[in-house]
C-alpha cells in the first residue's frame, strides 16, 4: 500500500522544496552552541519534556487539570507528581522559555518539520527517537498536508502540569508564584500560537486563553480566601502588564494579537498537494488517491482499502491542476483580506467566505488543505477578548484592595491601573467597553443570577451577590445582556454575553464541589 501512496509523484526533491518554505522561518531563530539553545525555546522545553512523566489519574486532561481542587484521593498523586524533580525541571525552562518582554529579542519555539531537517544535527535525533516533532512522511515523500504534530501530545501534558503546579501554589499560600508562572506558560503559548500550521496555532491560541483565565481564576480563588494579593497590588500591576498589547509607552506588547499571521504553511500544503498529485487535466491516478486514502485513514490499515476506493471515485470528476492552484489563490486571498481588515463588523465578514463556495466535487484537494484555517479567525478573537477582560478583571480587584469598594464605574480603573478602558472586541460601538456591574448597587436585588452554557459541562446557574462584580463582554450579538446567560465563545450565538468575572473556570469548579461530579 506505501506503494501505491507513492506512485507517480514528481519526486522527493520537488516535495521538499515546499518543506524547506516551511522552514524557512525558524532559520533566523539563534541558535547556540555546544548545547546551548540561545533563543530556541524549543530546544529548552523538549529535551527536559522528554523525561516528564506522564500526568496520573484525575488530571490526565487539561480540564480536568484546571478543575482539581487539592482535596481527595486524587489530588495527592497529583501533587506528588508535579513536586517529582523531572516535573519541576520542565517547569523551570517554561519559566526560561516564557520570559517576554522585547519580543525582537524573546525565545521562539523554533523547530523545523519533518524527519530531514532534524537529522542534519546528531542531538536533534533524539526528539524524533522520543515522538517530539513534527511527521511529515506520506508514502515515502514529505508531505505537508499530512503533518502529524507529535510534540504537540507532549505539550498538552506540560500543560495538565503547569496547572496542576498552579493547584498547589495556591494551596501553599502563593498566588503570587501561580500568576508568575501563568505569565511564563501564557507567553511560551504564545510562541506555538506564531508557527506555520493551523493545528499549532489553534493550539497557542487556546492555551493563551485558558492561561489568561486561570489568571482570573487564581484572582478569584484568593479574593474568596486570604486575599494575599490584597498586600501586593504590585503583583497585579505586573500581571497587567505582561498581558499589555501596547505598552504604556506606546510599544508592542509581547502578547499583541496583531502579530498574529496566517498559517502559511496550510497554504504551501495546498500548493504542494497541488503540485505533486494533479496532473494538467485532474488527479494522477494512483498517486491522488493512494495519498489522500492514507490521510483519511489516519494511520489505520483497515481502512485503507475503502479509502483508496473512494478516492478513486472522488478523482474521476476532479479538477486538474491550474484549476485548483488557481482556487487555492482565491481562497486565501479571500483569508489574508479578512484577517488584515481585522474588523468583526465590517460588511465583508457577514459575507461567506469564498472557502464556502468552493465546489466540493471538482475541488476536494482544495477543502481537505484549506478548511482547518477557518477556526484561527474565531480563535483570535476569543483570545483579544480574554486578554481584554483579564486586564480590566484583575485592575477591578486592584481597585478594590487600594480603596475597599468597586468603582462606580470601569473608568475607575484609570489611571493607576490601566491607562485607559478598552474597546470591547464584540462590542460594534467603535469605543464601548465591556460591561460592569455590582450586584445590589446596580442591579435590582442583591444577588444576580446567571446561568452559565458550557458545550463540554452540565448548563448550571450561578448566584453572585454584593460584594462582588460582574464583568462580561456583549458576545456575538452584540448587545448587553446584563450576564442573564453566558456562553464564552466566538461563534454564533444570541441573548448571551461572554463572562470575564465571575471566571466560567471557578465557578464550574465550585459546581463540581457542589454536585460532587
Amino acid at each position: 500500500m506505501l506503494g501505491v501512496c507513492a506512485a507517480g509523484l514528481p519526486g522527493v526533491a520537488h516535495a521538499q522544496d515546499f518543506v524547506d518554505q516551511a522552514n524557512a522561518a525558524y532559520r533566523d531563530i539563534r541558535r547556540g552552541a555546544n548545547g546551548d539553545p540561545g533563543l530556541r525555546s524549543d530546544l529548552m522545553i523538549l529535551p527536559v519534556l522528554a523525561k516528564m512523566a506522564p500526568p496520573p489519574r484525575g488530571v490526565e486532561s487539561i480540564d480536568k487539570a484546571i478543575l482539581r481542587t487539592p482535596t481527595g484521593p486524587l489530588w495527592k498523586p497529583a501533587s506528588d507528581w508535579a513536586a517529582a524533580p523531572e516535573q519541576q525541571a520542565v517547569l523551570a525552562e517554561v519559566r526560561r522559555a516564557g520570559v517576554g518582554g522585547d519580543f525582537t529579542r524573546a525565545p521562539a519555539f523554533g523547530q523545523p518539520y519533518g524527519v530531514e531537517a532534524l537529522a542534519q544535527r546528531d542531538e536533534d535525533l533524539e526528539f524524533i527517537a522520543d515522538g517530539l516533532y513534527t511527521e511529515l512522511d506520506v508514502g515515502g515523500t514529505p508531505m505537508l498536508v499530512g503533518a502529524q504534530f507529535k510534540y504537540l501530545e507532549h505539550i498538552r501534558a506540560l500543560e495538565c502540569l503547569v496547572h496542576v503546579e498552579v493547584t498547589r501554589l495556591e494551596e501553599a499560600g502563593e498566588p503570587t508564584a501561580a500568576l508568575e508562572l501563568l505569565v511564563a506558560w501564557v507567553n511560551v503559548s504564545r510562541q506555538l500560537g506564531d508557527r506555520a500550521f493551523a493545528e499549532e496555532k489553534l493550539f497557542g491560541f487556546a492555551s493563551m486563553s485558558r492561561g489568561v483565565e486561570r489568571m482570573r481564576d487564581v484572582a478569584y480563588t484568593d479574593f474568596k480566601g486570604q486575599r494575599k494579593l490584597r498586600g501586593s497590588p504590585e503583583v497585579l500591576a505586573s500581571t497587567i502588564a505582561a498581558l499589555a498589547e501596547v505598552q504604556d509607552d506606546g510599544k508592542e506588547g509581547y502578547l499583541n494579537t496583531k502579530r498574529f499571521t496566517l498559517p502559511r504553511a496550510n497554504l504551501l500544503a495546498a500548493q504542494q498537494a497541488a503540485e505533486m498529485l494533479l496532473g494538467p487535466d485532474g488527479p494522477r491516478g494512483g498517486a491522488f488517491s493512494g495519498t489522500m486514502a492514507r490521510l483519511s485513514a489516519k494511520g489505520n490499515p483497515l481502512r485503507m482499502f475503502s479509502e483508496v476506493a473512494r478516492w478513486e471515485t472522488l478523482a474521476a470528476d476532479h479538477a486538474g491542476r491550474s484549476a485548483t492552484l488557481e482556487s487555492i489563490s482565491r481562497v486565501w486571498g479571500d483569508f489574508e483580506r479578512r484577517w488584515k481588515l481585522d474588523n468583526l463588523f465590517d460588511p465583508i465578514m457577514s459575507q461567506r467566505f469564498d472557502l464556502m463556495m468552493v465546489p466540493l466535487q471538482q475541488q476536494m484537494l482544495v477543502a481537505l488543505t484549506m478548511i482547518p484555517v477557518l477556526p484561527v479567525f474565531d480563535a483570535r478573537t476569543t483570545l483579544r477578548v480574554e486578554l481584554v477582560g483579564t486586564r480590566h478583571a484583575l485592575a477591578l480587584v486592584g481597585v478594590y484592595y487600594r480603596n475597599g469598594d468597586f468603582p462606580n464605574d470601569l473608568s475607575g480603573v484609570r489611571p493607576t491601573w490601566l491607562k485607559d478602558t478598552e474597546h470591547d472586541p464584540f462590542n460594534p460601538k467603535p469605543s464601548e467597553p465591556m460591561h460592569y456591574f455590582v450586584p445590589g448597587r446596580n442591579t435590582p436585588t442583591p444577588v444576580h443570577d446567571i446561568n452559565v452554557i458550557s458545550p463540554r459541562f452540565p448548563n448550571f446557574r450561578k448566584g453572585v451577590k454584593d460584594g462582588d462584580f460582574v464583568l462580561c463582554s456583549v458576545g456575538f450579538d452584540g448587545e448587553r445582556d446584563y450576564a442573564r446567560e453566558v456562553q464564552n465563545t466566538a461563534e454564533r450565538t444570541f441573548d448571551t454575553d461572554y463572562l470575564i468575572w465571575p471566571p466560567v473556570v471557578s465557578l464550574q469548579r465550585e459546581e463540581v464541589v457542589r454536585t460532587r461530579q
